[in-house]
């Protein structure tokens, strides 16, 4: 390696260093502006945290590996050489090189979503995000010119129900690469697919509060789920879980908490702080099975978390 191409390299280095520290310096007064809002009960402080959230989100996308890749898959790791993807820019380390791009749209990434597949040349990326009017979009990224395409969602066609759901399974099963005029790849739905089953959410393990969301639904999804753990999984409810707040149940000695979310459009299965999450982990299979049956599709509503 040469010491002009070294020199570059970590001078890159040190430029993402820079960002890192930007960001958690934006996140601590984005804190203690959220805390204002809070207690001063200002609506305008508010906003301005809101607004300053996205900011802080698109600085603080983090590299993820995309060109190691079989099908479009990436990998969370440095461990093999390859290229990855930063917000504007793209880390190659063999031979070590940074190529930065600018963005042709004021679309924002949602970095809660990791790169859900790439073209088959290789250089587009497919993120999730909104696009100016806040509409949730696919942003398909030129990683050479920075020239973004938007492609529009249809969130109940697509049976979106929380990001944590997303990953390049359901890209492809519902968009396809196709060679435009021009010969670049671009990104189109598929005509007359099947929906994928409708599937919950469950936390890993190690969740500080391990759940089980199923959504976008209401009322009737959880009455559905009431009767689905007390009849198919065999939960128990005494006159103490009768008497509780909330619609709660035991069952193999864990404590069950049912609660319909309004405001985020689903229901959720929820533990007691150090409940047994095997437990947990056992309705979310049996119950993800009953939805792939599609005996629970007309309770699903179109309201969706945006």
């Amino acid at each position: 390696m040469s010491l002009d191409v070294h020199r570059h390299f970590h001078d890159e280095l040190s430029h993402v260093k820079v960002r890192l520290l930007t960001m958690s310096g934006e996140a601590e007064a984005a804190l203690g502006l959220a805390v204002e809002a809070l207690l001063e009960r200002d609506p305008a402080k508010a906003d301005r945290v809101i607004q300053g959230d996205r900011v802080i989100d698109a600085r603080g996308d983090l590299p993820v590996q995309v060109l190691q890749l079989d099908s479009g898959l990436a990998l969370p790791t440095y461990a093999h050489p390859g290229e990855y993807l930063f917000q504007e820019s793209v880390l190659s380390t063999h031979p070590p090189v940074v190529r930065h791009f600018t963005p042709s749209s004021g679309a924002t990434i949602d970095v809660n979503v990791p790169p859900l597949g790439v073209s088959p040349d290789g250089h587009r990326f497919v993120r999730f995000g909104w696009n100016e009017e806040n509409v949730r979009v696919l942003i398909v990224t030129d990683a050479t010119s920075g020239e973004r395409t938007l492609v529009p969602i249809d969130l109940a066609k697509a049976r979106f129900s929380k990001v944590g759901l997303l990953d390049p399974a359901w890209l492809t099963h519902y968009w396809m690469w196709t060679r435009g005029n021009n010969g670049a790849y671009v990104l189109e739905a598929r005509s007359g697919v099947s929906p994928l089953p409708w599937k919950g959410l469950l936390t890993p393990p190690a969740h500080s509060a391990p759940e089980y969301q199923v959504g976008p639904a209401g009322e009737k999804l959880f009455e559905a789920m009431a009767s689905f753990l007390t009849t198919e999984m065999g939960a128990t409810r005494t006159p103490e879980d009768e008497a509780a707040s909330g619609w709660q149940a035991h069952l193999n000695g864990t404590v069950l908490h049912l609660f319909d979310n309004t405001s985020e459009h689903h229901v959720t299965i929820y533990l007691d702080q150090g409940g047994d999450t095997k437990v947990l982990a056992a309705i979310a299979e049996r119950f993800d099975a009953a939805l792939a049956t599609g005996k629970y599709d007309a309770l699903f509503t179109p309201d969706v978390e945006r």
